[in-house]
């Protein structure tokens, strides 16, 4: 209804794609370095060298979740001892941010000065080896962590990382520009037109939105099977959206 106040997004109509000329299902995108639509695409992901989408994201994100908790247990692991290092650290030569190698309060060699031990002694101080590590698994661990947290948010809103940040970019022109100077493209568009927050018909609740994505055996998150992903969630197909 064109005079309606409502919108909705993600688009629940489906589409037709002017590169692979043919009509696909609602919440499809093409992917240009896949060359293919894909469904529910959320993101070309470099890492796994494939688009994250409605038949992996959730091997996607328990990935993520995977390597958090391995990198934070690695974390607990290696604290005890680290603590028991540094506690010497500052009661050798009291507490400093630089020390004698000038590198911090961990105090770590420089990387020539690391080789060369390696290249001597066939290894390198234990002490050393923990610092780095720990300094390691926690930097990766946060922003893994800050990674997973944002895509959980992404499951529990019924959208997708690419949905999230087309909204975005519509709601950031929205806010600058506003929707009566848009131009005339801009302005007969039905998402410049509604000046209302889009109504996300994929949206069933955080709980069932979790359900969508991992299934509802909770057990088979914790446990390294395959497991096909529940149906797609589609909305009434015989009503028409504006």
């Amino acid at each position: 209804d064109s005079n309606s106040s409502c919108w909705y997004y993600p688009s629940p109509q489906p589409s037709f794609c002017d590169k692979c000329q043919i009509m696909r299902p609602p919440r499809c995108h093409h992917c240009s370095r896949c060359n293919r639509c894909v469904l529910q695409m959320d993101h070309h992901c470099i890492w796994m060298n494939n688009c994250i989408g409605y038949n992996n994201y959730r091997t996607f994100v328990l990935t993520i979740a995977y390597l958090v908790a391995g990198c934070w247990y690695g974390v607990a692991l290696l604290f005890p001892s680290f603590w028991s290092i540094m506690q010497d650290q500052i009661r050798t030569h009291g507490f400093k941010f630089l020390y004698e190698n000038k590198t911090g309060m961990l105090d770590l060699p420089p990387p020539w000065v690391m080789w060369e031990q390696i290249r001597t002694n066939g290894s390198m101080d234990p002490d050393v080896v923990i610092k780095m590590v720990l300094l390691f698994l926690c930097g990766i661990g946060s922003l893994l962590t800050g990674f997973l947290w944002n895509h959980l948010g992404y499951i529990t809103s019924g959208k997708t990382t690419l949905e999230q940040s087309v909204w975005r970019s519509i709601h950031r022109s929205l806010q600058c520009q506003g929707a009566d100077t848009l131009g005339k493209v801009a302005t007969n568009s039905a998402y410049f037109k509604m000046k209302t927050p889009p109504i996300n018909l994929f949206d069933q609740g955080w709980y069932a939105n979790l359900e969508q994505t991992f299934g509802k055996n909770i057990f088979a998150l914790f446990l390294p099977i395959s497991v096909s992903p529940p149906a797609p969630y589609i909305t009434n197909p015989n009503k028409k959206y504006s």
